[in-house]
């Protein structure tokens, strides 16, 4: 299938050589690769259903096609997602359920999602990952519950359910999507919840984060959660943080718990704001006080000014922009606000050179410190899925020497596929270098 492009050395894809000579080019020292699972890595996927009721296919398209291969043993998958897509086939063919035919527009089931969670706290703490559940979406060839496709509903939601539930639990809910467009979006405006929890979480980066069937999350839980955790070791403690394209706000969740940073998480995506309210709620009672972390709707595209005013005293803005990269507002907010951080940095550093200045503190027991920012500077911290727009990107951000780049670390989301995810630290260039 067009799922993995390698088939070894999958600890060290070879684009981790071109990234390599990019950051020595750019004096950044102590970059790696870090790596964790190499197979059954993969905890969330969205397969495409095609074939027949008889002899149903459950997998990804074809490189360049939209013929599907099905993969009922994927190497990439967690375990689990591969029972659940197993129980899916047998009742799809008990049942008679007819897959979708993209040519003709017919057919009932379209797409499966799987998303696992780890997060069973009645399970030893070792056998979390190994006995995890999946939350199942069916994607529905119909505009609603009530349409005459949807007919089998009920019962094959049923019926998933029983098979799901035999012995040892593989299901942990069923959802249902409604999606009657022949384009190629996997899912409809339309949810409906069928059986099970509502409510999915997970543990990343030291913190509960709630997910719905329509958030975004990251398909490789313990390379992620490696990248938080290596993370916190880079944001300074009681930081002002501002995370743009937050989705439904892991990353500012995490640091808020663990680095006791005040963070606003903007995101373009309204419904994110639940489950980000479910977290926010349970973690609540460990925050130092409840306006540590807040999240806010805001449209990456918006005019400039709008960044400006989301950027205001921020000592951290942390950037996870899709794999195109920056939208040029961001860009552009960003650069004006590296700008406006080199003025208060020069600022404080004539201050301090100021034997007039010291005497004035010295009388009146000041600091002489204007903030933060005023002493340290703006840091940008840049997750990355797109290496070719992130070079882009790291060259706009460092050109006219608003930013240097300081540190890098890279991560292997994807085991089997030439790609990396990278982590960046920039901070604003200091007025004398």
């Amino acid at each position: 299938c067009s799922g993995c492009s390698l088939n070894a050395a999958l600890d060290c894809p070879p684009i981790i050589g071109e990234a390599e000579e990019f950051f020595e080019s750019r004096r950044v020292t102590g970059f790696k690769l870090h790596t964790a699972d190499v197979v059954e890595w993969r905890c969330r996927a969205k397969l495409a259903v095609r074939g027949t009721a008889e002899r149903p296919l459950v997998g990804l398209y074809a490189a360049r096609s939209h013929d599907v291969v099905d993969i009922p043993m994927c190497r990439a998958h967690h375990p689990r997602l591969n029972a659940a897509a197993a129980v899916v086939r047998s009742v799809i063919n008990d049942m008679g359920i007819e897959p979708y035919d993209e040519e003709t527009g017919q057919g009932m089931l379209r797409y499966i999602q799987l998303a696992l969670t780890t997060n069973d706290t009645s399970i030893p703490a070792a056998e979390r990952y190994l006995k995890g559940k999946v939350q199942l979406t069916l994607v529905w060839n119909s505009s609603n519950e009530k349409s005459p496709l949807a007919e089998k509903l009920p019962a094959l939601c049923r019926e998933l359910w029983r098979r799901g539930g035999a012995e040892d639990r593989v299901l942990h809910s069923v959802w249902v999507n409604f999606q009657t467009s022949s384009s190629n979006v996997i899912f409809g405006g339309r949810w409906r919840h069928m059986i099970g929890p509502t409510d999915m979480w997970e543990r990343l980066g030291g913190v509960d984060v709630c997910f719905t069937p329509g958030s975004f999350g990251q398909a490789n839980y313990k390379a992620f959660d490696a990248m938080l955790k290596h993370l916190h070791s880079l944001i300074p403690r009681r930081s002002s943080v501002v995370e743009l394209y937050a989705g439904a706000g892991a990353i500012g969740l995490s640091l808020a718990a663990t680095t006791q940073c005040n963070v606003r998480c903007y995101e373009i995506n309204e419904a994110a704001r639940a489950p980000f309210t479910r977290s926010l709620e349970r973690l609540q009672p460990l925050l130092r006080h409840p306006a540590a972390v807040a999240w806010h709707q805001a449209d990456a595209e918006a005019p400039v000014e709008s960044h400006l005013d989301i950027l205001l005293d921020a000592d951290v803005v942390l950037v996870d922009p899709p794999r195109r990269g920056l939208h040029e507002p961001v860009m552009a907010a960003l650069l004006h606000a590296a700008r406006y951080a080199g003025r208060l940095s020069q600022q404080h550093s004539d201050s301090q050179d100021s034997s007039i200045a010291r005497s004035e503190r010295r009388r009146d027991g000041s600091s002489g410190s204007s903030g933060g920012r005023a002493a340290n500077g703006l840091t940008l911290v840049y997750i990355s899925c797109g290496w070719d727009a992130f070079q882009r990107d790291c060259d706009k951000l460092t050109q006219d020497g608003l930013f240097h780049l300081s540190h890098a670390s890279a991560f292997n989301f994807f085991p089997g596929t030439n790609s990396i995810e990278t982590l960046a630290i920039f901070t604003t260039a200091k007025p004398h270098a």
